[in-house]
């Protein structure tokens, strides 16, 4: 009962700010004596009876299901080589000796001595043909499950939420009238290397959009407005129309252009932000991913990078090239697609490296520094560090357990030391949890040579 009241207290306040596009609308919800929004109180106890009636209503469905398939694969068996006994034991007059004859067919299905060369691989087609409709009934089984545990994990996910620092930090820390770039001043005299964008992963993947299974609460033009300046985002071709979309369309997507046509104008409402977005593509959706750019007037924003030493975020804001453009297939792609691809489309793994993007649980996460090896560790190039838990796939309360310092920013600072250069886009699900804005800000206050004696 406990687990209930607490469920329908965080379902009230998540409907209400599934319809906040803003940080004052958002806040105002949250700030509201009226309801109780502290969702980290109520996380695990949800949860916990979330996923408990969950699995009660899978083991119900799925013994009714293996029951059905009991039934069926026995009936489907009996019913196919009693027809074909029927046919061939025409010279058998006395029933007792067809019954006999039936009987050991029955008895071991694949056994066919004492029949005729025809009769046998009659029966031999007929069980090869069964095993099939019976491999058939697994994958539908399958499926139902695959189904029952995404909805239920949707349910799950789309009632939990943790908002306690969601607009209670200012991004702009600018004094008025002084130079300010992405909120800092500092970050004006940095080089783009130096500078810490916080991230959003599957920035694209929302329970506000309907998403299944999302790796936020929030859709990515209220990510904008609290101080993500990082988009981990997935591009494809969904019949016929550039999507942002993740594995299956079908489990959630966005139209291209909407998306991005919201990116410019918050670029153009905010002329001290530099962006990055970091795209995984396929290289058929390659031509549609430029002309969704070009339409969206991106293209003209997007820097190129063609020196190893990357300009000074200042630069970037007074020329207004102010998003850089990474996408994963990179020159590869773009030959596969035959496309020429422009200079501003940039080969992600030629210019980025990356840690680890699996981990299942916070010991995995804590102080991993590993690098993969399909980024390039080089002078000038931006580090990702991917921290997020997926077990099996994006949770709050994974979220919960790692957005928060000290963990976080101990993580920034000790990959940055360890690898001599600035993690620049520590990426996260669920943004509006934990400390990825504020530890990212004050980081990038420091200077980078002092501090991580890079």
């Amino acid at each position: 009962m406990i687990a209930l009241s607490q469920f329908t207290s965080v379902a009230g306040c998540y409907s209400r700010l599934s319809g906040a596009e803003t940080v004052e609308e958002i806040t105002a919800v949250t700030d509201d004596e009226t309801i109780d929004c502290n969702f980290s109180v109520m996380m695990d106890d949800i949860q916990s009876a979330a996923f408990c009636l969950a699995n009660c209503i899978l083991f119900i469905l799925m013994t009714i299901c293996g029951l059905c398939y009991y039934v069926a694969r026995n009936h489907m068996l009996t019913d196919s080589i009693r027809k074909i006994m029927l046919k061939t034991t025409s010279d058998v007059t006395a029933e007792g000796s067809a019954n006999s004859t039936m009987d050991k067919i029955f008895k071991d299905y694949r056994r066919t001595d004492g029949l005729d060369a025809g009769t046998k691989e009659k029966i031999v087609d007929a069980t090869t043909f069964i095993k099939r409709k019976r491999s058939l009934l697994f994958l539908f089984f399958c499926a139902i499950g695959a189904c029952i545990y995404f909805t239920t994990t949707k349910v799950d996910l789309g009632n939990n939420n943790d908002v306690v620092s969601f607009g209670t930090y200012q991004f702009n820390q600018c004094k008025p009238n002084a130079p300010c770039c992405n909120g800092v001043t500092q970050n004006c005299d940095k080089r783009v290397n130096e500078v810490i964008f916080p991230t959003s992963h599957n920035a694209m993947s929302s329970a506000a959009a309907g998403w299944l299974s999302p790796n936020n609460f929030f859709n990515m033009s209220a990510s904008y407005e609290i101080g993500i300046r990082g988009l981990l985002i997935d591009m494809h071709l969904d019949n016929g129309e550039i999507c942002f979309c993740h594995g299956l369309c079908s489990f959630g997507k966005t139209e291209a252009s909407v998306e991005l046509n919201l990116i410019k104008k918050f670029l153009d409402n905010n002329p001290n932000e530099v962006f990055i977005m970091f795209i995984e593509d396929h290289s058929e959706a390659i031509q549609g991913i430029l002309n969704a750019l070009d339409l969206a007037g991106l293209s003209d924003m997007a820097y190129a990078r063609t020196k190893t030493q990357w300009p000074k975020m200042s630069a970037l804001v007074e020329t207004n090239k102010r998003i850089m453009l990474f996408h994963q297939t990179g020159y590869e792609g773009c030959v596969e697609a035959g496309v020429k691809c422009p200079e501003y489309f940039m080969d992600a793994f030629s210019n980025t490296f990356d840690t680890a993007y699996q981990y299942d649980d916070v010991e995995d996460i804590a102080h991993d520094c590993d690098l993969l090896d399909r980024g390039t560790f080089a002078t000038g190039n931006l580090f990702v560090m991917n921290h997020f838990i997926t077990n099996p796939v994006a949770s709050p309360s994974f979220a919960h357990a790692v957005n928060w310092n000290p963990i976080l920013k101990d993580r920034i600072i000790e990959c940055s030391k360890t690898l001599g250069v600035v993690v620049n886009m520590p990426a996260v699900d669920f943004w509006s949890i934990g400390d990825i804005i504020e530890t990212s800000q004050e980081l990038n206050k420091v200077d980078v040579n002092e501090f991580y004696g890079i």
